[in-house]
């Protein structure tokens, strides 16, 4: 069986129950405006899933963070074992006795489930499927009912209109009422795959997240640590708000400060940050000076400048990358993409030479910021990467 076509034509839906009910093993291949997509069935059962723009929130580490299975230090030292092995995250931190296997299962499941919810809300895009074998860790995967999570995706399809009418937006600073508190029916910590009630009056979500807030956080920030995929963290947000346990404040949201400050500081040792970059910059500045003449240099538009061009994005992406790990030191959790740390005051050049955002996405659990280059087509021989 192959399947062609597009997403408005051909809704997701459709696709999964088709494969689903004639058990089809192969993998579909989704191609949205800024991402791709593979989902692989064995047997009508979804069993593995590969994103090229995996949120920060669903890596397999920053998953265990927010399940409170590890610490941040953990995932940074096994994060440098892998660079020197290849290994898996998870299979690394099994070797470490800080997870089992079990949850690891626990772990990847969530993982494709959200991965799979995600797509179900494209849309457009195109889509194929081809069949053929499809090869997984049957170790650590358990096959996903594809009945099933059709089931869940119809359902969050349905209330997701009602829930971004009344969720703030993301950038939305949102403060515990300190005078409410929720009954110890359920201690704090209890692993989420296995939390039943919800006390207070509460839905076990809602009180899940209500504990997991300190302070005042963004509506970003309570989602992207929450151990709760998306869907389930924003309606538990809505909750909490009409139920008064939390408000919007314009508050800045409690952090620890650290490089953040030096680099903030106007003195020497902020501007010391920028020193290497202009170094280099004048440096080509100087040698296309030698090269076309003072005329050309006094009018860039003689000649546009594009190694100049290619070698100041070269820095940007670099920069940026090194600010995407100063605000994970800061909050814990890595930034959605590039806007959120230009509002916060880490990086604002966030555009390169051509004009276009630089792209933030995550590989390996460390953060690659990237420009799509001269030509403007991602994917091609002049992109330009934070990562070699």
């Amino acid at each position: 069986m192959a399947l062609e076509g597009t997403i408005k034509e051909f809704g997701l839906a459709d696709i999964f129950q088709l494969i689903g009910l004639q058990k089809k093993t192969g993998t579909l291949f989704l191609k949205g405006l800024e991402s791709t997509v593979n989902i692989h069935f064995e047997d009508g059962a979804v069993v593995k899933i590969d994103e090229s723009a995996k949120l920060p929130k669903y890596l397999t580490g920053r998953i265990f963070i927010n399940l409170g299975k590890i610490k941040p230090a953990q995932l940074e030292e096994a994060l440098e074992i892998q660079k020197t092995t290849a290994r898996k995250i998870g299979s690394i931190l099994i070797g470490q006795e800080v997870i089992n296997k079990d949850d690891l299962k626990d772990a990847l499941s969530f993982q494709m489930k959200e991965a799979v919810y995600r797509v179900f809300r494209w849309r457009g895009g195109d889509y194929k499927f081809y069949q053929d074998k499809v090869d997984y860790d049957r170790d650590t995967i358990t096959p996903l009912s594809s009945e099933h999570l059709l089931m869940d995706g119809v359902r969050m399809l349905d209330e997701w209109p009602r829930l971004e009418k009344t969720l703030p937006s993301a950038d939305t600073v949102l403060k515990k009422d300190e005078q409410k508190t929720i009954p110890e029916e359920a201690a704090e910590g209890e692993e989420i795959f296995s939390y039943e009630s919800g006390p207070g009056g509460l839905s076990k979500e809602a009180a899940l997240t209500f504990r997991n807030i300190r302070g005042s956080r963004t509506v970003y920030e309570i989602i992207e640590s929450s151990p709760l995929g998306e869907f389930d963290a924003s309606k538990a947000i809505v909750e909490l708000i009409e139920k008064g346990y939390l408000g919007k404040t314009e508050s800045i949201p409690e952090i620890v400060l650290h490089e953040k400050a030096i680099k903030r500081n106007n003195g020497i040792a902020g501007w010391s940050l920028y020193i290497p970059y202009l170094a280099v910059f004048l440096s080509l500045g100087l040698i296309v000076f030698q090269i076309t003449g003072t005329r050309k240099i006094m009018n860039p538009g003689a000649t546009n400048f594009p190694d100049i061009k290619v070698s100041f994005c070269s820095s940007q992406v670099q920069k940026l990358k090194e600010n995407a790990e100063l605000y994970y030191f800061d909050y814990g959790l890595y930034p959605r993409d590039a806007s959120i740390l230009k509002k916060r005051g880490y990086y604002t050049n966030i555009i390169d030479p051509w004009g276009r955002t630089l792209l933030l996405n995550y590989s390996g659990g460390e953060p690659v910021v990237s420009s799509a280059g001269p030509d403007g087509v991602p994917g091609t021989a002049d992109d330009i990467s934070s990562n070699p």
